[in-house]
């Protein structure tokens, strides 16, 4: 994003803000490191990715329409706001520039209809970048297993919780019956084994 702004300003479409909004600017962004960040030698170089991008869009003029979006495309909405942060999106369109050198060629007019350095592909990128950062989570992949095999652990998985629940809370329990005399213990069904010192 660094050199597409520095490109846009050497051709002549951008230009500099003054020495005093400059230096303003830098004040306010030390201010906030300062007051963030350990003061520290690595700290001071330090930036959030996201609206430093976002602020370099927007002076190029390739940041993209997200709420325009809203309404035409709600599936790349959904992308730019709840998915990751890629550049992809900075490709997306751009604001209209001089091509005065290019003026005699069919190119000038793709260029102006697709903005400063944007991508055809960008939509499809953004919309599709989750897949890029799992794929290199799947270097030992297993198996799939099919849909009959996962029947039976879900079985033996429902019988068991339906038994717990069933001697749980169903099937009734001697202490708590009315005929507490008749219950049956071990000792007196004889079944432990006699002891001498007992």
């Amino acid at each position: 994003m660094q050199s597409r702004w520095y490109a846009q300003l050497m051709a002549g479409n951008l230009r500099l803000p003054s020495v005093e909004q400059m230096e303003k600017d830098i004040k306010a962004k030390e201010d906030e490191l300062a007051w963030r960040y350990y003061a520290s030698e690595r700290h001071t170089v330090q930036v959030d990715w996201v609206p430093f991008m976002s602020e370099l869009a927007r002076e190029v003029g390739v940041y993209p329409p997200i709420w325009k979006y809203f309404f035409t495309d709600p599936k790349l909405f959904c992308a730019l706001v709840f998915g990751p942060a890629a550049a992809y999106q900075f490709r997306l369109t751009g604001k209209r520039f001089n091509c005065r050198l290019l003026m005699e060629t069919k190119l000038c007019y793709f260029l102006l209809l697709l903005g400063p350095n944007s991508w055809p592909g960008a939509r499809n990128a953004a919309l599709t970048v989750k897949e890029r950062i799992v794929a290199p989570l799947h270097t030992n992949s297993t198996k799939l297993q099919t849909k009959s095999s996962s029947f039976l652990p879900k079985l033996v998985m429902s019988l068991g919780f339906f038994s717990l629940l069933y001697f749980a809370f169903i099937c009734p329990s001697p202490a708590l019956s009315n005929n507490v005399d008749k219950i049956t213990t071990y000792s007196q069904l004889n079944l432990l084994p006699k002891m001498p010192f007992f």
